[in-house]
C-alpha cells in the first residue's frame, strides 16, 4: 500500500486496519520509504523517475509493478479494504497462481488489487511498458501511461507470445468484478471529493 504523505483520517484509519489484520505481512510506504526502497532496488535513476512523477497516483503505480516485481505479494490501493480475515485467506490458500488479476466490470484488469509472485513475466513487462511511457509519453493520461492500461497490454503480449511460440501461457488466473468485491472493498474517502484527481494531472 502507498501514500505519499500526510494522509487524512480516513486513510489511516485503513492503514490501522490491516496493520492489524495482516500483522508484518503488510507494509505501508510513504514517499520517502518508497524513494529509499527504488533507490536500494533498482538505484538513482529510478528513484528519481519516482520523484518527479507529475501526481502521487503515477508514482504509486510505478512503485506497485517494482514492489511485487521484486517481492512478489499482493498489492492494495490505500482506498480499499480487505473485507475480512476470512476473505483474505480463502483468496490466499489453496491452489496459488503465478499471476492473479481481476478485471473490472467493463472488462478492464484492476491494478488497485493484484497478486503475483516475484519476477513475474506479466507484472515485469508491466514495469518495462510504464517505464517507457514515462520517457516516450511523458504526458499521456495516467491510466494509459502508468496505469491498468500497462498491465492489459503485458496480459495481451503474454498471451500472443504463447500462442506464436506453442508455449503454455505463464500460471495465470484472471477472475472478474463479482470475485473482486468478494475480496475487497471500495469505501468512500473525502479526497476523492474534495483532493486534485489524477485523471486531470
Amino acid at each position: 500500500m502507498y501514500w505519499d504523505c500526510d494522509p487524512p483520517e480516513e486513510i489511516r484509519d485503513n492503514i490501522r486496519y490491516h496493520q492489524e489484520l495482516l500483522g508484518t505481512r503488510f507494509t505501508i510506504f510513504d514517499r520517502e520509504s518508497a524513494t529509499k526502497w527504488l533507490y536500494d532496488h533498482y538505484g538513482k535513476e529510478i528513484a528519481e523517475i519516482f520523484r518527479k512523477v507529475r501526481h502521487p497516483a503515477e508514482g504509486a503505480d510505478l512503485l506497485r509493478l517494482y514492489v511485487i516485481m521484486v517481492n512478489g505479494g499482493w498489492w492494495l490501493d490505500a482506498d480499499l479494504r480487505i473485507r475480512s480475515l476470512e476473505a483474505w485467506k480463502k483468496l490466499t490458500t489453496g491452489s496459488i497462481k503465478e499471476c492473479h488479476l481481476f478485471t473490472t466490470h467493463n472488462y478492464v484488469l484492476h491494478n488497485d488489487f493484484f497478486g503475483a509472485a516475484p519476477s513475474n513475466g506479466i507484472v515485469s513487462n508491466g514495469a518495462m511498458m510504464a517505464l517507457i511511457n514515462t520517457f516516450e509519453h511523458c504526458g499521456l493520461y495516467i491510466a494509459f501511461k502508468t496505469g491498468p492500461s500497462v498491465l492489459n497490454r503485458a496480459v495481451s503480449r503474454a498471451i500472443y507470445n504463447a500462442l506464436q511460440s506453442h508455449r503454455p501461457l505463464c500460471d495465470l488466473q484472471i477472475d472478474d468484478q463479482h470475485q473482486f468485491d468478494e475480496t475487497v472493498e471500495e469505501y468512500e474517502v473525502t479526497y476523492k471529493i474534495h483532493g486534485a484527481s489524477w485523471h486531470s494531472a
